[in-house]
């Protein structure tokens, strides 16, 4: 796809795009580089045009070096040029071989980037304080049907993320605090979260609990280590904070298996290679 980029007319006429192209036609440049040389590169063409799109890279510090930037910042910055840049069918299917996938393979990308990387995750957002509850007819005379009654369906959307955070300094929400030591504690624990949400079944505020699943894989899979979190500093003078890294180290193998992470949908797809991988083991052990 990066190979085939061509910058579109439209990008003539105003700066930003033609710094986009810039940046773009650089990276290639670095890329191809790397994989003719065994030596290290310097990519000079590369970091001048990331500091000419993304003018907060181009910050100094008091001496003139220049400032550390954050690795997350830089990849979702350049996704998000390359997914503006590459998108339409010739993108596509310079990408995929010559030819464009089908509808159902995309699931609503249009461009090369969530093509290769995009997941389509399924949120759903459930009311933890209207519980369906069963009484016996002894108690009915004491119970308050109405609130019984009450119901409060499941909020259920989706949205596309380009990749999937490992929470290593505890669960979504701060107050959580879980000993992370494999990745997929701590992807389980970024899928998951409290939050406060208006109910309308209870016409005010309320804790909701949100889950959740990834309805579409992706044929490359990111995944970001998430070691910074914001500590509270009450006692401090500001009383505003201070931002903290986790240094601790986190366990993950060579092949990382995402099945719990899925919905039915994807679960049900996956199933058969799972099973048909679980056959060919029986049977080698059989022999």
């Amino acid at each position: 796809g990066l190979k085939s980029y061509t910058p579109s007319s439209s990008n003539g006429a105003s700066q930003q795009g033609q710094m986009h192209a810039l940046l773009l036609k650089s990276l290639l440049s670095t890329m191809d580089s790397l994989d003719k040389s065994p030596n290290a590169i310097s990519p000079n063409n590369l970091v001048m045009s990331t500091k000419m799109s993304f003018p907060q890279m181009a910050q100094t510090g008091p001496g003139g070096a220049p400032m550390q930037q954050d690795a997350e910042e830089f990849y979702s910055s350049i996704m998000g040029v390359c997914a503006g840049e590459m998108r339409g069918d010739p993108s596509l299917r310079a990408a995929f071989g010559g030819e464009k996938p089908s509808g159902e393979h995309l699931d609503g990308a249009d461009n090369v980037i969530d093509a290769v990387f995009g997941l389509k995750m399924e949120e759903t957002l459930t009311c933890d304080e209207l519980t369906t509850t069963t009484t016996d007819k002894d108690d009915a005379m004491d119970t308050d049907t109405d609130a019984n009654a009450l119901v409060e369906p499941a909020v259920v959307s989706y949205d596309l993320h380009r990749k999937l955070v490992c929470n290593i300094q505890g669960g979504s929400d701060a107050s959580s605090q879980v000993n992370i030591t494999h990745i997929g504690e701590g992807i389980q624990l970024s899928l998951t979260g409290k939050l406060e949400k208006y109910s309308d079944a209870l016409g005010r505020n309320a804790q909701w609990t949100r889950s959740q699943k990834i309805a579409r894989l992706p044929p490359c899979l990111v995944v970001q280590f998430g070691r910074f979190y914001w500590k509270a500093t009450p006692d401090s003078q500001d009383h505003a904070g201070v931002k903290c890294k986790v240094m601790k180290p986190v366990g993950f193998q060579s092949v990382f298996d995402v099945y719990e992470f899925c919905n039915d949908k994807v679960k049900k797809v996956l199933k058969v290679a799972r099973d048909k991988a679980l056959a060919e083991e029986e049977d080698r052990v059989a022999k």
